[in-house]
Order: C-alpha cells, then structure tokens, then sequence
C-alpha cells in the first residue's frame, strides 16, 4: 500500500518528467516552425541551372562546330548524368549531328535549344556564304583586321572592310569568277588567298588565316610619376620577331616619318592627333627605311637627347592646358614606327582623314590594344 511519503516521491517524479517533455515539446516545436520559415529560402536539391557557350554562333556554310552545354545542381555542382534534348527550329539551315555537334546546310538564321527536365535554354545560329575569319598571332583581340577583295584581273582599287573582336567578316554576294581575298595589320605579315565563286557562293569555305608578327616594341621611359610641367621623353626598342628573315620597314616619304608616340587614357587617344610624329629635318634621305637581321632589335631615340628633331617626347604641360589630362589620373604611353609604306596607311591616318577613308579611326585606334605600353602617373 502507498504511503504518504511514496506518492509524494512519485508525483516529485512525474511532475518532473512533464516538465521535461513540456520544454522538449517547445523546442520541438519552435525547431519545426523556424525550418518552414527557411525551407522557402533553401534551394531544392534537385533544382539545376543550365549555361550555354557561345549563345551566338556564326558559322560558313558546310561546316561544323560545337556548342558546349553545362549543367549544374543546386549547390553548383556540374553533373553529366542527366538526359539532354536538343531542338533545331530550322532544320534546313543547320543540322544538329548529337551531342552539341551542329553542321551549317545553307544561309540564313535559326534557333538550337538544349532542354533538361524542362529547363530550356537557346543559341542562335547564324551561317553565311562567305563568312571568314582572321586571327593575329600572341594577341586575343582580332578586331580591324583589314580584308581587301577584289576580281582577279581587276582595274579598280579593291573594296575592304574589318574584322570583329574574335576575326569573323563577311564577304558581301560577289559575282562568278575568281576573287583575291588580302589579309592585313600593322607590323604582322600579310596573306592573301585565291577563291571560286559558283553560282553565287564560294566554291569552298573560306580558309582561316593566320597573321604571324614581324616586329615587337617595348616602350623605355626613365619614370612612371611625371609632373604636369614634365616632357615625357623616351626610347623604344624594335625587334625583327623572325629567325630566317631580313625585315625592312618604310616610314614613309620625305619629309619622312621616323617614330610616333601615342597618349592614351583607358586606350582612348587624348593627344590632338592619334599618333604624333617625328619628322625627319631637311637634308635626310627622301625615304627612310629600317631594316633588320633576323632576331635583331634596334634602339629608337635615346632619351638623353633632347633635340626635339630627334627625340620622342610628349609635351605634358601642353596636354594638361588644353584640358587633355588631369591630375592624378594614369595613362598609356605607346611608341611604333608608323610604317606607311609597309604596312596599310588606314592605320597611320590623321583625325582629319577620319571622314575621308572607310573605318580609318576604327583601324589606327585598334592598335593600342594590341602593343605594348608604359603606363604614367600625372601628378602636381
């Protein structure tokens, strides 16, 4: 029989073990509802994203390339165990062989669209005739490259146009027959193929073409901070690149061309004209020519002098007068032979030229992203 004491001990007990389960029911509780106020916030596991590359594609007809799909979970993971179903909205312009693998039919425009568990995602296509394309060799910009055409046998100068940033350019309908397409850049060799057009369209793709350089510079400058009051007076370095060939570059004619320098900020020019030249004083020769030996490198206007007939040299204090610079502000200084004569002379044009001839400050402004520079500090 239960006495006094022992139930008093057991409802102790009991009273004890409520009170235990009551607090582990609240927190419980509490638990369940602060993880349904996250869950919405909480990526499904199962949840992917899809990343397409290039999302444009430019393609010569009867030719092939792949587009490279990427599928990620919802942590970021990239996973391959999932089906892919590809859709071609026009399946007489391109073909889609599997995989991502796509062949160009005929010209003209069209949709590929990658589907995975009902996440779509598109590149669109575009194929021409006579799409070809250049690239310049150590150089990830193949922008205004200048591709001349013309008929062979023709009287007439022949028509140009640039390449974009990747080297792509499209030929305009040419007439039957047999065409030069010339390929060419400042201080890269030049190429040029010979093509069939049949019925309207080449006889065959288009062949990639690939500038080799023929000339590095380096920029030399005895600072890198210079006062607005300052000159900037420098030397450049030019090597002939080859190992086999003796390199001859024209400047110009007289008076002749020796060097040019070139200001810029974020690769936008801030001189008065594009490039500034030094010119050759009377009595030198009517055509100035450098030539090189094989792996040769030639100094340019040493810095010590100070003949403003010899030296290269920015006027600062000019520049900062005329509202061209600021302080505290960097810039790009560029050095090059502006070889007219060698090289095409849209890229050595004067701003006053701009409106005269086709895609000249396009050409002569493309060269900065692609030689070296020094950069400077303008202070007080």
């Amino acid at each position: 029989m239960m006495t006094a004491d022992k139930f008093k001990y057991w409802g102790h007990i009991i009273g004890a073990d409520l009170m235990n389960m009551l607090i582990s029911a609240i927190i419980f509780f509490a638990l369940v509802e602060w993880g349904c106020e996250r869950a919405p916030n909480q990526p499904d596991q199962d949840d992917i994203t899809l990343e397409l590359f290039p999302r444009e594609i430019r393609l010569a007809s009867n030719d092939t390339t792949r587009i490279h799909l990427t599928i990620k979970d919802a942590s970021g993971k990239i996973v391959s165990d999932r089906v892919v179903k590809w859709n071609v909205n026009d399946s007489t312009i391109i073909r889609h062989l599997g995989n991502g693998l796509i062949r160009s039919l005929k010209e003209g425009q069209t949709l590929i669209q990658a589907e995975v568990e009902a996440k779509k995602i598109n590149a669109s296509v575009s194929v021409f005739d006579f799409l070809g394309r250049a690239k310049l060799q150590n150089q990830t910009d193949h922008s205004a490259i200048k591709i001349s055409y013309y008929e062979l046998g023709a009287t007439q100068p022949p028509s140009y146009l640039p390449t974009d940033s990747s080297g792509f350019f499209i030929l305009p309908r040419l007439n039957d027959g047999l065409w030069v397409i010339a390929v060419n850049y400042p201080y890269y060799k030049g190429m040029a193929d010979t093509i069939k057009v049949v019925n309207g369209k080449p006889e065959v793709p288009l062949v990639p073409m690939l500038l080799h350089q023929q000339i590095d510079f380096e920029v030399i400058l005895d600072k890198s901070t210079y006062s607005i009051t300052d000159t900037v007076w420098m030397a450049f370095k030019a090597t002939n690149l080859s190992s086999d060939s003796v390199l001859t570059i024209r400047t110009g004619t007289y008076p002749a061309f020796v060097s040019a320098v070139a200001l810029t900020k974020q690769m936008t020019p801030v001189l008065a004209s594009t490039w500034d030249y030094v010119i050759l004083p009377m009595g030198q020769p009517a055509v100035d020519k450098r030539q090189f030996n094989p792996k040769q490198t030639i100094l340019e206007s040493p810095p010590h002098s100070y003949d403003r007939n010899k030296g290269l040299y920015i006027d600062l204090s000019k520049l900062y007068q005329d509202g061209a610079i600021k302080i505290g502000e960097t810039y790009q200084v560029f050095a090059a032979y502006p070889a007219s004569q060698s090289y095409p002379r849209e890229y050595f044009a004067f701003p006053s030229s701009y409106g005269r001839i086709p895609y000249s400050q396009l050409f002569s402004w493309s060269l900065y992203k692609k030689l070296k520079y020094r950069t400077i500090k303008i202070m007080h």
